[in-house]
């Protein structure tokens, strides 16, 4: 982390402009040769994501068998233009076939560097981290009288509290929960910024630049308002929302690691996720204020349930 941090200093002297556009997420304009989402098919292991439509276009990387490839369009010969991993190029369409399933909704997302004081104006603060000269402050704005339905996200990062790049995410909520969260994840060498819109998904946001990293779309693992969560040493993220309400382990590069089985019984509100050294216990709230606890395996096999005010 003291090298990123180091490296992250050098830049930002040699710039004369601070970030600025780095994190965008707009609605995709969908024309008659938009395919939407799509699913790699057909092939032993992988196919090729190349730079152009044809074979002799440099290989970008490798889309594993099953992956999901996102704002596929149309191209010519027999090639289909899409996104993977924060990475644009054309897969033959011979192995692909639509996955609507994994469509994410039109939502949005805006990269503005902020002052503090544009952070902090009118807003409730979530999310507080320092580490040496760089912090990152996130704060929340629930729905407001003029604007009923609008729930809005701030985060910023700050080198010796100059501002390096901000981040607003936006969601309409019409329900009583917020569905908006930050929090730091990453490893403790490389810790880096959480969103998580319950509209869209979980995102991960580089420290050192203000872009997505990966972003895990809510149509593959749905949270609800991912009430509570709790985060390995090696940067594994456990969470639990009121959606399922039993853990999901995630990892630091946006995997699905596992979802926990089904208790069979009825759950109350997470409260708190504890990671101890042999197990997992997750604290849940329920209507009448009592509080029980679901103790797990590190692979998500449920061990059992037991009341916490026994």
């Amino acid at each position: 982390m003291k090298k990123a941090i180091c490296f992250l200093l050098v830049v930002i002297c040699c710039m004369t402009v601070v970030f600025s556009v780095q994190a965008d997420r707009a609605p995709v304009e969908k024309d008659s040769n938009y395919i939407g989402a799509m699913r790699v098919t057909k092939c032993k292991e992988w196919v090729s994501l190349r730079e152009g439509p044809r074979k002799t276009y440099r290989r970008i990387m490798k889309v594993p068998l099953g992956a999901i490839v996102m704002n596929c369009t149309y191209a010519k010969k027999g090639f289909v233009k899409c996104e993977y991993q924060g990475e644009e190029g054309y897969i033959m369409m011979a192995f692909l076939e639509k996955a609507p399933e994994y469509e994410p909704p039109e939502t949005s997302a805006e990269s503005k560097t902020m002052t503090k004081e544009e952070i902090l104006d009118g807003a409730e603060t979530i999310l507080e981290w320092k580490e040496f000269n760089v912090s990152v402050i996130a704060t929340h704005i629930k729905p407001a009288a003029g604007n009923e339905n609008m729930e809005e996200l701030r985060v910023g990062c700050f080198i010796d509290d100059v501002a390096a790049w901000g981040y607003i995410e936006k969601v309409e909520n019409k329900g009583t929960t917020d569905l908006l969260k930050a929090f730091i994840g990453g490893d403790i060498d490389e810790p880096q910024v959480m969103v998580y819109d319950a509209e869209y998904g979980l995102i991960m946001i580089d420290l050192l630049s203000g872009k997505e990293k990966w972003s895990l779309l809510k149509t593959i693992c749905d949270l609800g308002d991912a009430g509570v969560m709790a985060i390995a040493e090696d940067g594994t993220m456990y969470i639990t929302g009121t959606v399922g309400k039993t853990p999901v382990a995630i990892s630091r590069d946006g995997r699905v690691l596992w979802v926990s089985e089904d208790p069979g019984t009825e759950l109350g509100y997470p409260v708190e996720i504890i990671l101890n050294a042999d197990d997992i216990s997750v604290r849940y709230e329920t209507e009448d204020n009592r509080h029980q606890i679901l103790d797990l395996e590190y692979t998500g096999e449920i061990i059992g349930i037991r009341d916490a005010d026994a």
